[in-house]
Formats: structure tokens, sequence, C-alpha cells
């Protein structure tokens, strides 16, 4: 039962990460197409206030994206390092001899 809870729940945080920048993609440019094109249609300047609004979009996205992403390493090292720490402080020397003793234990030699 356990198993089957944690199995449906991995995608979770990866849709969440997805949905995310996907948000952060898009919706800086959808605001950057209709700004730019009535300042463009009011100044008569077209494309280019939309496309100099279009390129500040990109770069605050990219911005966004990366922030979003270092955040998200950051958090699966730090698990990573918990988990590492778990493992030496029950006197395992690493993660494959924790399995291998694992494995031992509930016999799945």
């Amino acid at each position: 039962m356990q198993e089957k809870e944690n199995s449906q729940k991995w995608w979770r945080p990866v849709l969440f990460l997805f949905t995310r920048i996907s948000v952060w993609i898009a919706i800086p440019l959808i605001i950057a197409v209709y700004l730019g094109k009535y300042l463009d249609n009011r100044f008569n300047t077209a494309p280019w206030i939309m496309l100099g609004i279009m390129f500040i979009s990109f770069v605050v996205s990219m911005i966004a994206v990366a922030r979003i992403s270092m955040k998200y390493v950051k958090e699966i090292a730090e698990d990573a390092k918990k988990s590492l720490t778990n493992i030496k402080k029950y006197g395992y020397n690493d993660k494959d001899d924790y399995e291998r003793k694992e494995d031992k234990y509930y016999g799945r030699d």
C-alpha cells in the first residue's frame, strides 16, 4: 500500500516545477506581445517596440527560470546530503553498503 502511494506521488513535484517554469516563460511573452502591439499601433513603430519588449520579457523569463532551477537543484542537493548523513549516522559506509545490508535483511540476496 505504501509503495503504491509513493509511486503515485513521484510526479507531483515534477508537474509543479514544469508548471512554474512554463508560466514564467508564457506569461511575460503574452504580456509583451499585447503590450508591444498596443504601443506599436499607438506610436506607429511596428514591429520595433514589440520586439524590444519581447526581448526584455525573454531576459526576465530566463532569469526567473534560472532562479527556479537553482532553487530546485539546491533542494535536491540538501535532500541527498540528508540521506547520506542518515546513512552514515546508522553505521553504513555509503549508500551501496546500506542497500546491500537492507537487501540481506529482507532476504533479497
